[in-house]
């Protein structure tokens, strides 16, 4: 067999070098992703307070935390232990639901139960593979339900807390400025602006007490109209147990709010004598059902005629009674005094009694 020629051996050398140093690369770059991931694990394991093991096809234990061993009752040195044995999950078949998992390829989750009942947990199965795509088993880790739905609350609280703000910035936003607008002079308006803003405060406490669930109707009248009032004996409240929803009691505190200022400024509540009477009740004439509230003033002074000019109370109780509440608003001025009707479609009812 002729010899080589140098310059092909030092070809073939050469060739063989890069083909070496290329496969060194490769080896490297798998060496640092499975350093890498046996860190991740590492970093899981040591945490505290995680609930995880590995487990192979053949359901033997890997590696495991100790939180882990309430579940399966191994300690965190079981490292081959058949896992399927010693666990204390409710009617769960463990190793056939981590196989199922690890030959679909596919995470898996679902709740579960453990020691009679006594734990819950949300339970999730992530199959892993080998560096050459070979799968190998599963990881399984388990949250605790109760701890879960607490985060989820807290959340939900969260988000709506950031929307009731929201509301009532643009609430806020929308009476300053139509306020302003309305006011012959910076005294007029800050004194109007303020009684406005207070009229929601008050409705706030209540909504605070009841954990934003809702407020009696007769509440958040008495609530309004009371502190405008010196003689309890001027005002008189009739109808049914009604509780509002938190969106139709703030709707409803500005639209009250403006009716008792007029009284108090103008009508039945600027003289002793002089009475309110504020009554409730439901209405399906239409065949649609709602809630009419009825204002009427007596013993006031006697009202010259209907105003020229529409002010910004009762645009601001048009405006909330059909956007606020999805009904109607109107008003009288008769020869006893002022009467104002108050239509509430039935979406702003959470209970009628």
């Amino acid at each position: 067999m002729p010899a080589r020629a140098p310059l092909e051996e030092l070809r073939a050398s050469a060739w063989a070098m890069a083909g070496l140093q290329a496969e060194n690369v490769r080896l490297q770059r798998r060496i640092a992703a499975l350093e890498s991931a046996a860190a991740g694990w590492r970093a899981l394991a040591e945490s505290g307070g995680v609930i995880a093991f590995a487990m192979d096809g053949q359901g033997a234990i890997r590696w495991l935390t100790p939180e882990a061993s309430g579940i399966l009752s191994l300690p965190a040195s079981a490292g081959g232990l058949p896992g399927t044995a010693t666990n204390h999950l409710d009617g769960v078949d463990l190793h056939a639901e981590a196989r199922r998992s690890l030959d679909r390829r596919e995470t898996t989750e679902r709740r579960v139960t453990a020691h009679a009942g006594r734990e819950r947990y949300l339970m999730r199965l992530l199959p892993y593979a080998s560096p050459d795509g070979t799968a190998e088993g599963v990881v399984a880790i388990f949250e605790d339900a109760a701890k879960l739905a607490r985060k989820d609350a807290e959340v939900t609280l969260v988000e709506e807390l950031n929307h009731r703000i929201r509301n009532i910035a643009q609430m806020v936003l929308s009476i300053a400025s139509t306020t302003r607008r309305h006011a012959t002079s910076l005294e007029e308006f800050s004194r109007s602006f303020a009684g406005r803003i207070l009229a929601m405060g008050r409705t706030q406490d209540i909504l605070v007490q009841s954990g934003w669930t809702g407020v009696m109707l007769q509440d958040l009248v008495r609530r309004q109209v009371e502190p405008l009032i010196g003689d309890p004996t001027c005002l008189t409240l009739d109808g049914p147990k009604v509780r509002l929803t938190p969106k139709a009691a703030l709707a409803l505190d500005l639209v009250l709010h403006e009716l008792g200022t007029n009284a108090l400024k103008h009508g039945a509540l600027s003289v002793p004598e002089g009475k309110v009477r504020i009554s409730w009740s439901q209405d399906a004439s239409d065949g649609t059902p709602r809630i009419v509230l009825c204002w009427h003033e007596c013993g006031g002074p006697r009202p010259a005629s209907c105003p020229s000019r529409r002010g910004f109370g009762s645009e601001l109780i048009e405006r909330q009674a059909r956007y606020g509440l999805g009904g109607s608003a109107s008003m009288e001025y008769a020869p006893e005094g002022l009467r104002a009707r108050v239509v509430l479609s039935a979406a702003n009812l959470v209970r009628v009694d």
